[in-house]
């Protein structure tokens, strides 16, 4: 009897699953803090599917908040978050559509820094809202749900849910218990018709008690499956039916897969049921909240002050300016325009999928001549800037080969040298400088007029140092060249 509790439940999520189909959250982006003190959060939203995407933000330890949403421009949206330097900012997005079967939710995940037990429901997520009196059997009001929640720290998934009356007894006499379940399901184990169950009951001996269930079908066996795998902690509070188990019972599971999946995904839901202890055992369905399609991503701002980005000229050819854009802060840029010499102005555009660490290219109109003029902020009003001269197909050939840059990437400390190969220098001088992912400058290897047109840098002796392991940023000047590299260090 008791494997048929939750598998009953899991069929009504399999049922439900193809609504889930929309992903709102693309290229979701942050600025630095405008004059005004405000972050710019922009995405690109969907405009041909019924439905509405609102954003929500908390400094701190404070209540979440709903920010005012407008359009960008078609297709995109923007937020303005107000952000004080040193501060925590979270922020999070949640689309809800409605179908056939009543209202679904993709969101983002409301996360802490802390684990705390019993959690406030104005700390978390709000999931959906489901209607009163929406029991498909029976008269039970307590098993009839309004609300459910969600919230996460590194260590636990809390889940929490309100009713119509705000009590939850687990007994309606010798032989009938109420169940209340928030179930959590994972794409590696719906593939195997499993689902997982944070189940709050009476303790019945043999049959069920408080914990972290494993259920559904095995396909192999052709059996049910249902198996307690860990506890969870449960409370009543103001109303609200709170739980919350470890992700490490549920990632030592085999049949849920690795945590994080390779969708940071989870599907949770809550439902409730009556259990009939009788000659004839009955299991009645008393409600269910639709599924939510929740991404664990932690939207955190958290920065003391401004690093302003690192752009160097990539290439230029067939008329297209392409510069290298990299953030320390992971801000894009509020203003990332190309000016010729004769005034007009050209919109750098985004190649790739991160906006802060990507190439930006502009488009030159056919028969430009004369120095080219970047600017970029990822604020507003503080500019990284730079200028380019190309040259007629004349002169091409007449061009000297780009400075070459070769070094081990990685870099394993202790087995290889570290050393750093530039060719195809001149006799400008060169200035050769170690960066880490910050922005900040951890030391100049070379600084004056190269011996020749090649040279070999040992970046630990040049710095008397041997930099912590992590990604660094080597940048290349020499006259009118700039040249980035990306290079990780391992030990």
């Amino acid at each position: 009897m008791k494997p048929y509790l939750l598998l009953l439940l899991l069929l009504m999520l399999l049922s439900l699953m193809p609504a889930q189909e929309v992903d709102p959250f693309v290229s979701l982006r942050h600025s630095a803090p405008d004059i005004n003190g405000n972050i710019h959060l922009r995405w690109e939203d969907i405009d041909d599917v019924a439905g509405a995407t609102e954003c929500y933000y908390r400094v701190g330890t404070a209540a979440w908040d709903l920010a005012n949403t407008t359009v960008y421009s078609p297709g995109t949206k923007e937020a303005l978050l107000p952000y004080t330097y040193g501060s925590k900012l979270r922020y999070r997005l949640r689309f809800t559509n409605t179908q056939e079967e009543g209202e679904f939710a993709l969101m983002h995940q409301a996360y802490w820094d802390a684990d705390t037990f019993p959690p406030n429901v104005n700390d978390m997520a709000l999931m959906l809202n489901d209607p009163a009196g929406d029991l498909l059997i029976g008269t039970n009001t307590n098993l009839d749900i309004r609300e459910t929640y969600t919230a996460s720290t590194e260590n636990k998934l809390y889940i929490s849910m309100k009713n119509v009356t705000g009590l939850y007894p687990v007994n309606n006499g010798l032989t009938s218990f109420n169940v209340y379940l928030a179930t959590i399901t994972t794409p590696d184990a719906l593939a195997d018709s499993l689902t997982y169950a944070m189940v709050y009951s009476a303790n019945i001996p043999l049959l069920l008690s408080n914990g972290l269930y494993k259920v559904g079908f095995d396909i192999n066996t052709q059996l049910p499956v249902f198996t307690r795998i860990g506890n969870i902690s449960t409370q009543v509070s103001n109303g609200t039916l709170h739980m919350a188990c470890n992700y490490s019972d549920l990632a030592a599971d085999p049949s849920f897969g690795a945590w994080p999946n390779e969708y940071s995904a989870l599907m949770l839901a809550a439902a409730t049921m009556s259990v009939t202890i009788s000659t004839t055992p009955t299991i009645d369905t008393g409600d269910y909240c639709n599924p939510s399609g929740v991404i664990f991503r932690d939207n955190l701002y958290h920065v003391m002050q401004n690093t302003l980005p690192l752009v160097t000229v990539q290439d230029y050819s067939n008329n297209l300016l392409s510069l290298s854009y990299y953030d320390a802060d992971g801000d894009f840029p509020l203003v990332a325009e190309v000016e010729t010499n004769t005034g007009t102005v050209i919109q750098a555009i985004q190649a790739g999928i991160t906006a802060h660490d990507c190439i930006y290219t502009a488009a030159i109109p056919m028969g430009t001549s004369g120095v080219l003029a970047w600017r970029f902020s990822d604020n507003g009003y503080s500019w990284v800037t730079g200028s380019y001269q190309p040259v007629s197909n004349i002169d091409a050939s007449l061009l000297p080969l780009p400075i070459s840059c070769i070094m081990p990437n990685p870099f394993v400390a202790g087995k290889m040298e570290p050393v750093i190969s530039l060719k195809n220098l001149n006799s400008e001088p060169l200035k050769v400088s170690l960066y880490n992912l910050r922005g900040q400058c951890i030391g100049v290897l070379h600084n004056g007029k190269p011996a020749g047109n090649e040279i070999v840098l040992n970046w630990q002796a040049q710095l008397n140092a041997n930099p912590a392991s992590g990604v660094y940023l080597i940048m290349i000047e020499q006259g009118n060249s700039k040249l980035t590299r990306k290079f990780i260090i391992t030990k």
